[in-house]
């Protein structure tokens, strides 16, 4: 307990706004609305762990000047980021290792950056102004929170065609044009993998992964996978009321049609669009 409380109180020296988490786990142990605004006290901090051994959580954005890129590597975010790289530069950032992947930190450039979840590419999501993430020395069943190297407070600073990607004033280059249909292999390769990770999932993030699972279904713009993605769902024991919930929650992040035809994607940063209404899907996809 000691160490983590150590930890969240560094954190809060280093101007950051703390939270606690639950522990082996990701979700809040508090309501954090208030501390994207303010910060917790140190008698505040003091009194949170002195109940459990939480993990500590930072709110991301100008509250905490941080930025957090978010690559899944179960989503194929390692994949992305080599081919933002590719298209850019390199990201550089501050990097923490999480279970599923790692943690790319940047200094919040000011104004107003948006949480986007797989805009810049399937298994990206960033954390920025009104997100948060857990953070080093915390752990989970699936694996440890840790920093790469010796951590230092002087957290990078974000690049500028990052910052404009984020803001939408450029659309990533290595997404397709629209109008293009990406290939049938790659989406049936894509679909495949988006189904296998759900199946694999353990209880206590089976909402969170399918509500992954069908965002990308969706902006791939194979609405006809959900009914694999919502019969996955299933087998993993999730009721039909709350796939049915996760799946509307999907569709109006995405903007995607609710009748499985494409759509326009409007997600949160607004970068980019997908293959334009006459991509048609006819032949029979083996998803299941």
């Amino acid at each position: 307990m000691a160490s983590r409380l150590l930890a969240a109180l560094d954190y809060a020296d280093q101007g950051r706004s703390v939270v606690p988490v639950e522990p082996n786990s990701k979700i809040p142990a508090v309501r954090w609305g208030r501390f994207q605004v303010e910060r917790a006290t140190e008698s505040q901090i003091r009194r949170w762990w002195g109940f459990a051994d939480f993990n500590v959580g930072l709110v991301c954005g100008r509250i905490s000047n941080l930025v957090a890129l978010d690559v899944d590597l179960r989503a194929g975010g390692d994949m992305s980021l080599a081919r933002l790289e590719a298209a850019h530069r390199p990201v550089g950032g501050l990097e923490v290792a999480t279970p599923g992947g790692a943690h790319r930190w940047f200094a919040h450039p000011g104004g107003r950056i948006p949480n986007s979840t797989s805009v810049l590419g399937a298994g990206l999501d960033v954390k920025a102004d009104g997100g948060m993430i857990v953070v080093p020395p915390s752990e989970r069943p699936d694996g440890a929170y840790r920093f790469g190297r010796l951590f230092d407070a002087d957290v990078p600073p974000l690049p500028d065609w990052l910052a404009r990607l984020l803001v939408g004033q450029e659309q990533p280059r290595t997404w397709r044009r629209a109008g293009r249909a990406p290939s049938g292999r790659y989406l049936d390769a894509a679909v495949r993998g988006v189904v296998a990770d759900l199946r694999a999932t353990t209880e206590g993030d089976r909402n969170n992964m399918l509500f992954k699972a069908a965002v990308r279904v969706l902006e791939l713009g194979a609405a006809e996978a959900v009914p694999a993605v919502e019969q996955a769902a299933r087998e993993i024991g999730l009721e039909a009321d709350e796939i049915g919930e996760t799946i509307a929650s999907a569709r109006r992040r995405v903007g995607a049609c609710a009748d499985g035809t494409d759509g326009v994607l409007r997600a949160r940063a607004r970068l980019s669009a997908l293959p334009s209404p006459g991509f048609s899907w006819c032949s029979e996809r083996p998803w299941q």
